[in-house]
C-alpha cells in the first residue's frame, strides 16, 4: 500500500474514533512543546466544542501532513468566527492563526510510566495556565532579545543561551507535576 494513502487512512479513521467523542492515545513525536510533552509520550485526546476552549489548553489539529498539538495562547471572533493563535512551549514563535473548525480535540493529558498526567485536573489547570505565562513571556523577550546585538562571537549564541535560561522554570516545573502524580 502506497505510504501516504496508509497515513490518509489511519489519519481518518482517528478523526472518525475522536469524533465518536471517546478518549485516544496518540504518540507524539517532535520537539515542539518543550518539556509538557516530550518526544514518544503518548497523549490522550478527546473530542471537544470550540467554545469551551480557553487559553492554556492544548488541542490538537490537522496540518497536511501530521495532527498538531500545541498551546493556545490567544482566541478571539472575527465577524462571528471563532480563531485561535497557539504556540508550541518550546518554541519562540507563534503558529498561524487557527479557525475553530480546524481544532479536532483537546490534550486531556500525558501518559507515562507511573500513570497519566491529567490536564484537565485542579492541579493541571493550574500549570496550564503558569505554562501559558511563561510561554508568553519567552516570546517577548525572544522579541526583543533577537533585535539586540548577539552575545559572543558565532551567530545565534545569545538567542540559545537565553532560550536555554528560559526554559529552565519550564522544565522544572513540569518534572515536580510528575512527581506529585505518582
Amino acid at each position: 500500500m502506497n505510504p501516504v494513502l496508509q497515513r490518509d487512512i489511519s489519519f481518518d479513521l482517528v478523526q472518525d474514533v475522536i469524533a465518536r467523542g471517546e478518549e485516544v492515545p496518540l504518540k507524539a513525536s517532535g520537539l515542539s512543546m518543550g518539556h509538557t510533552i516530550h518526544n514518544g509520550e503518548w497523549i490522550l485526546v478527546q473530542r471537544v466544542d470550540p467554545e469551551q476552549i480557553r487559553a492554556g489548553d492544548i488541542v490538537l489539529y490537522r496540518i497536511p501532513a501530521t495532527f498538531v498539538a500545541h498551546r493556545v495562547v490567544r482566541r478571539w471572533r472575527d465577524h462571528g468566527e471563532l480563531f485561535f493563535q497557539t504556540k508550541g512551549d518550546g518554541h519562540f514563535a507563534c503558529d498561524s492563526p487557527l479557525s475553530g473548525t480546524d481544532v479536532i480535540a483537546r490534550v486531556l493529558g500525558v501518559r507515562w510510566v507511573a500513570g497519566v498526567v491529567r490536564f484537565d485536573s485542579p492541579w493541571g489547570r493550574v500549570l496550564a495556565k503558569i505554562l501559558l505565562w511563561h510561554s508568553l513571556v519567552v516570546w517577548c523577550l525572544y522579541r526583543i532579545f533577537r533585535r539586540m546585538p548577539r552575545l559572543g562571537t558565532r551567530p545565534g549564541n545569545g538567542i540559545r543561551w537565553i532560550r536555554r535560561m528560559l526554559l529552565l522554570p519550564q522544565g522544572f516545573l513540569v518534572r515536580l507535576w510528575k512527581r506529585t502524580v505518582r
